[in-house]
């Protein structure tokens, strides 16, 4: 068992804030932009491994 806790981590987000509107090249409004979503990635959570080793 790797994930201890069984969590969903995130390794990054976009959104997108700003478009331009391909026929006249200025900035979409915000009633086309609303429709526009972002992206979530899944990332690798935080990993710690450790060992003892002895000799006697």
């Amino acid at each position: 068992m790797q994930n201890l806790f069984d969590t969903t981590y995130v390794g990054s987000a976009s959104v997108i804030a700003n478009s331009l509107n391909a026929a006249t090249g200025q900035q979409n409004p915000a009633a086309v932009l609303s429709a526009a979503t972002g992206s979530i990635y899944a990332g690798v959570p935080r990993t710690v491994y450790a060992g003892v080793k002895a000799r006697f």
